[in-house]
């Protein structure tokens, strides 16, 4: 009996064997085809842009912020103008007009300083092509009525006429998020989110400067996003990652640091956008309280808005001082842009 079954065994073992192998091999396959596809992830340009770019100038790397989703429920027709989807900067134009980053309708609207629809820019679907935007994030304008626009998604600055024919465009940044012009308009700011720095442009495009570079030192930055110049022409920056404003000159050296405390709640995803009065008093977005308040030059809390027409805000963003004293801010999360008076405005 014991014979037959050490027969049996043997027979056996051979199979036994087989499997086994037959199971390594499969794990083997497993674990070479995940370490393969950790390895293309990496190695895939979209991947890296996402989470490992790296800036071509090491003094100015920094950890990319992470770009949010773009894929929308896109509807079967342009919306008509005045109807926005998650609207973001804005840009005051010479006329007094303003220009609104549509954020999610990937256009960009004009409206008159009543909010009335004047017409629409690059009024096409969402594409990297001339004239093509990508959600867009702000907006500045031109004494002779050029208008730069952040093309967030797509990397890139994007150049418009007054009637809204394409001019031009210069790409290779990572989400560039604010836009601001000189007071002579011959140098272009813009605040390049994901490499934490401000990069100088002249109206056509050639580089002219850059400064910043991820940290929390004088002269460094973390996630800008709003960016403004001010009467004497110095440059303010909103950081979202240090939860503060500084002021640089035209040089790119720091002189100021203002900490803006609402700044420094946890809320995924805002975007601190502000402007400045004449007087040169902040007037900026708080979307953690979902409020917009007014500071002082020094930083002494003045004012604060918490609704429009009777309808409390829902994640302000864009902000715009008009010269009538009313401000223009994108309610984003109510998918509206709203004039706010000096009688909206609670004092502290």
């Amino acid at each position: 009996m014991w014979a037959i079954e050490q027969q049996r065994s043997n027979k056996m073992k051979p199979k036994v064997i087989l499997a086994g192998a037959c199971i390594l091999l499969i794990l083997g396959t497993l674990f070479l085809a995940i370490r393969g596809g950790l390895r293309s992830r990496a190695q895939d340009p979209e991947a890296q842009i996402l989470g490992q770019a790296k800036s071509s100038d090491s003094k100015h790397d920094s950890p990319p912020v992470e770009r949010p989703k773009t894929t929308h429920d896109i509807p079967e027709q342009m919306p008509s103008p005045g109807v926005f989807q998650q609207p973001r900067g804005i840009g005051v134009a010479p006329d007094g007009s303003v220009f609104v980053a549509d954020f999610r309708h990937f256009r960009i609207q004009h409206l008159s300083s009543s909010l009335q629809p004047l017409g629409i820019i690059a009024n096409t679907w969402q594409g990297n092509a001339e004239g093509q935007l990508n959600d867009p994030c702000d907006v500045a304008i031109a004494e002779d009525g050029t208008l730069y626009v952040a093309d967030t998604m797509n990397g890139r600055i994007q150049k418009f006429g007054q009637q809204g024919q394409f001019m031009g465009m210069w790409s290779g940044l990572f989400a560039p998020r604010g836009l601001a012009l000189s007071r002579d308009g011959r140098r272009l700011y813009v605040a390049e989110t994901g490499y934490s720095r401000i990069i100088v442009y002249s109206p056509e495009g050639e580089e002219l400067n850059r400064w910043g570079g991820e940290g929390e030192a004088l002269g460094e930055l973390s996630q800008p996003v709003g960016i403004r110049v001010d009467s004497k022409g110095n440059i303010w920056v909103a950081e979202r990652g240090n939860a503060r404003l500084q002021v640089f000159d035209e040089n790119g050296q720091s002189h100021y640091i203002l900490e803006i405390q609402p700044w420094q709640e946890d809320c995924p995803n805002a975007e601190p956008y502000f402007d400045l009065t004449p007087e040169d008093d902040i007037v900026l977005s708080a979307p953690s309280l979902n409020q917009i308040l007014k500071y002082s030059k020094d930083g002494r809390l003045l004012a604060k808005a918490k609704e429009a027409g009777g309808v409390p805000f829902a994640r302000p963003s864009g902000v715009a001082c008009l010269s009538d004293g009313n401000v223009v801010v994108s309610d984003t999360w109510n998918h509206r842009v709203v004039l706010v008076g000096p009688k909206d405005f609670l004092p502290e």
